[in-house]
């Protein structure tokens, strides 16, 4: 031991649960796999709903039709829905073609209904994210049942 060192160093511990933790690094990566399995083949082949390229689910994004990670409907499986990284990511959600997807999956009153709950805050508690957890969980598991 380094007599220098101070000795209130701790040394790192597992990390709480905080709703930014939860949210970000539990929920999301399991609703994010929820998506793209369930878009995806028996063989686990999805497509981009925007270009229509085909990938691996594991490949592909699921990316929201509203945009902005923190309002209200950052869990709304109808506005997730799997993209490339190249939609994703470089055109932004390709929102033109988004849009004419979501149009035809679900009508113009959908798409009405998400875009007046995305302008909505909505603050998660931990316990609310939990039950998503506890929600789509054993839905993930069975969807990797499916899957060659």
């Amino acid at each position: 031991p380094n007599p220098y060192m101070k000795k209130s160093l701790k040394k790192s511990k597992k990390p709480s649960l905080t709703v930014a933790y939860v949210r970000n690094k539990i929920v999301w990566p399991l609703i994010s796999k929820f998506v793209r399995l369930s878009e995806s083949n028996s063989y686990g082949i999805g497509h981009c709903i925007t270009c229509g390229v085909a990938k691996h689910w594991k490949e592909l994004q699921a990316g929201h039709f509203n945009p902005g990670r923190w309002n209200s409907i950052i869990f709304e499986i109808r506005g997730i829905h799997s993209q490339c990284y190249h939609c994703n990511v470089e055109l932004k959600g390709n929102p033109r073609e988004y849009d004419r997807y979501m149009r035809n999956k679900y009508g113009d009153n959908v798409v009405e209904e998400l875009d007046e709950l995305s302008k909505k805050s909505f603050q998660f508690d931990v316990p609310t994210l939990l039950s998503l957890v506890a929600d789509y969980k054993p839905k993930v598991e069975e969807l990797l049942k499916t899957k060659i």
